[in-house]
């Protein structure tokens, strides 16, 4: 039963990231590489933090200070498609996608918006080969549609699914924080 749902939640991951991304997908977009991709996400007011190349996930105990880690590890499967959702992204345009990413509402004249303090802070580090590069994103501009913000955060919700959905991620008590 437990096989079959794992099946089940990664066919429904897996048609959720081709669905967020098909827009992007060319012919000319590669392959996330088989040997040397790897990410770090940090999210969360815990400051969860994935690491694939530890094979662990970091969180802090809440306000009583202290962090604690726990072995959780993507399947290759998981992987690829992180992989090819950073790629659809067109993550490695530093103009798309600078290393201090922000959304810039477009304001009317004489009119303001709204911000909130403090913002859903994200941090993302990919390797893949050569290539590396980390994007921190401060999220504190609700209810603006800026397309790249829309897709980096749609990627960062299906990771923190797979995340969440481990059962090593399961067994651990966590303290009362938001992470998306």
């Amino acid at each position: 039963m437990m096989r079959t749902l794992t099946g089940m939640l990664l066919i429904l991951m897996a048609g959720n990231i081709a669905l967020h991304y098909a827009e992007a997908q060319t012919g000319n977009v590669p392959a996330p590489a088989r040997s040397g991709f790897n990410f770090e996400l940090t999210y969360g007011s815990c400051r969860n933090e994935l690491s694939t190349a530890k094979g662990s996930l970091s969180f802090s105990n809440g306000g009583r200070g202290g962090t604690r880690t726990i072995d959780l590890k993507l399947t290759s499967e998981e992987m690829a498609l992180v992989g090819t959702g950073i790629n659809s992204l067109d993550f490695w345009n530093d103009q798309r996608y600078p290393s201090i990413f922000s959304v810039k509402p477009a304001i009317p004249r004489g009119q303001g918006y709204s911000a909130v303090s403090p913002g859903r802070m994200y941090v993302l580090a990919v390797t893949a080969g050569a290539r590396m590069k980390t994007l921190t994103w401060n999220d504190n501009i609700p209810n603006v549609y800026y397309e790249p913000a829309y897709r980096l955060k749609l990627l960062i919700e299906d990771i923190v699914l797979m995340i969440e959905s481990k059962a090593e991620y399961k067994a651990v008590p966590h303290p009362v924080c938001y992470t998306l």
